[in-house]
């Protein structure tokens, strides 16, 4: 009934837009709006955005506006998908700010004229009150993200690092590119009494309205900024990064199938939370909304995985556009020749089972990977402590160092690991442990967690582990995680693989309980080699031309056997 009523009121607009005599007859949006036909208004489209009701306008038809303003508050925004044919003369953003002269994070999907500190030039930030241009290190003041500042602090860095510059040369906030506004409100109300409404708002003008309500692929430009002394061990935690938004006037469902991006990992401002939260764009269970003109962190290790840029995909069968009303089925990226396993590790509160309250660690399998830190594979965590949430990370070293990383997306080969974890527990409770598999190649055998405060051991592949929280902590020498690829039969010893063995069936001759990449050499009696290779899996086989003892040395000759073929 709800779409019928939608459709119907769409009609309705329709008929009153293409008969109205007057060009300037502004139309307000307030709820769900569905347009599968001709839609023309000649005068100013607002889409609002309400703490208890929102603007949402879908369009399949064809949608032409003489101006379009779509609203902002901290609660929601009006929001406007389109997927055929829509287009304005001139689009505004307006802002609702609550607090005068604090900073506000945001990015817009179009050029916002800003004009250098104090110039006599207008810029595009208008007082809806009185449609007066506000001026500069006057009525408001932005910065922006200065990623060679953060490249030289030389460390991870947290979201209070000083990394927001004032520039006064800077005269336009670029598409897709996060900064911060501070808007002076008593410079916008027009009496000492009026502090409500409008009084508040804040019109943020496209420069250029080509493209911004176009349907199809959008990148956001990224850069490589390398520290100025650059050391591949101090720096490239604070190299690389940039702080961008999205492109769209709806909100975005983020996946691995909804973007074109080098990397699996971003932060994004948790909506209605505190704290920059990790996302694993591979991961098909967690989608993360992006609203409209959210701010999100992406790190880049070189200048070729900078050059691709970050694309919002907006074909209809990849597209992550969304109103948040009737979501899409999302078609996530599947193929047969996966290259890595991974699984999700959660630390979850057992009285409220939310997962949205727990901030997991990720683990990539592959033999490429490297036992110790790298960051063209692994992923810092800008997050390690919560009130609300709890969370988990992994610890790893750097080779050649004592120096720790902490991560949300560890990568490690398939032979045996021991991972020290930290962990963040908001409040006393029971909390669970649990292992999930996110993408699966061969498969992870064992996973035993140990919590060494109660010392007990739990493989994570078969069972959750349960324990009791007296109070909130925080904690990195508390619990460890061991992966194995081969079956284990105690988790008291899980680090220890099985016992290679060999043996012989119709004159084929099969060693079992490799590691993928053992090298293995089958002799006879008199030392001649009769084969030799390396396992891709757990199992390595040849054929034998005669009977006989045959001498197996496996793993550079750390395995040696005799087997006999009879």
């Amino acid at each position: 009934m709800k779409r019928l009523f939608t459709i119907f009121l769409s009609s309705i607009m329709a008929v009153s837009l293409w008969s109205q005599t007057s060009p300037t007859l502004p139309m307000t949006i307030i709820g769900d709006v569905y347009n599968g036909g001709d839609m023309i208004s000649m005068g100013t489209v607002h889409i609002k955005a309400l703490p208890l009701d929102t603007g949402k306008v879908y369009n399949e038809g064809y949608l032409k506006m003489d101006s379009l303003i779509l609203y902002s508050n901290d609660y929601s925004e009006g929001l406007l998908m389109n997927m055929n044919a829509a287009s304005a003369n001139t689009i505004a953003v307006r802002k609702s700010f609550v607090n005068s002269n604090s900073w506000y994070m945001m990015s817009f999907p179009f050029d916002v004229l800003v004009a250098t500190q104090n110039a006599s030039n207008a810029s595009g930030l208008v007082n809806p009150l009185n449609s007066q241009h506000l001026t500069r290190n006057v009525n408001f003041e932005v910065q922006v993200y200065d990623p060679q500042q953060r490249a030289d602090q030389g460390d991870r860095g947290t979201v209070t690092d000083p990394t927001w510059k004032i520039d006064p040369a800077i005269t336009t906030l670029t598409r897709g590119q996060a900064c911060r506004v501070a808007v002076k409100l008593t410079s916008l109300v027009p009496a000492a009494t009026d502090t409500t409404g409008m009084s508040f708002s804040v019109d943020f003008f496209a420069t250029d309205t080509t493209g911004i309500l176009k349907l199809g692929n959008k990148t956001v430009s990224l850069t490589y900024t390398q520290a100025t002394n650059h050391d591949s061990f101090l720096t490239h935690k604070s190299e690389g990064w940039n702080a961008i938004g999205g492109l769209n006037t709806t909100n975005f469902k983020m996946s691995s199938a909804s973007i074109n991006y080098d990397r699996d990992g971003i932060f994004y401002w948790d909506d209605g939370g505190s704290d920059w939260e990790p996302f694993n764009l591979t991961d098909a269970s967690r989608l993360g909304t992006l609203r409209p003109y959210a701010p999100i962190f992406v790190q880049t290790t070189s200048t070729t995985e900078a050059t691709d840029g970050f694309t919002y995909l907006g074909s209809p069968s990849t597209t992550g556009l969304t109103l948040g009303i009737d979501d899409p089925s999302y078609l996530f990226r599947s193929s047969t020749d996966v290259s890595f396993d991974e699984v999700k590790l959660q630390l979850i509160d057992a009285k409220t089972m939310a997962e949205n309250k727990a901030v997991p660690v990720y683990f990539k399998f592959n033999n490429n990977y490297s036992n110790f830190f790298k960051t063209s594979e692994d992923e810092y965590t800008l997050l390690t402590s919560s009130n609300t949430k709890s969370v988990i990370w992994a610890i790893a070293q750097e080779e050649g160092s004592d120096a720790n990383n902490l991560l949300f997306i560890d990568a490690l080969p398939y032979n045996p690991n021991e991972v020290s974890l930290g962990v963040n527990v908001p409040a006393a409770g029971e909390y669970i442990f649990s292992l999930q598999t996110v993408i699966t190649k061969e498969s992870i055998k064992n996973a035993v967690l140990w919590d060494k405060e109660t010392n007990k051991k739990t493989d994570l592949v078969q069972y959750d582990y349960h324990f009791q929280a007296a109070k909130a902590f925080s904690a990195e020498d508390r619990f460890v995680i061991y992966f194995n690829t081969d079956v284990v039969t105690s988790v008291d010893d899980p680090m220890k693989s099985p016992e290679i063995y060999a043996y012989t069936t119709n004159n084929i001759l099969t060693v079992k309980n490799l590691h993928q990449g053992d090298k293995v050499q089958v002799l006879d009696v008199t030392g001649r080699i009769i084969a030799a290779g390396m396992a891709s899996g757990n199992t390595y086989s040849v054929a034998l031309n005669q009977k006989g003892v045959y001498i197996v040395n496996a793993r550079g000759g750390e395995k040696i056997l005799k087997v006999l073929n009879k």
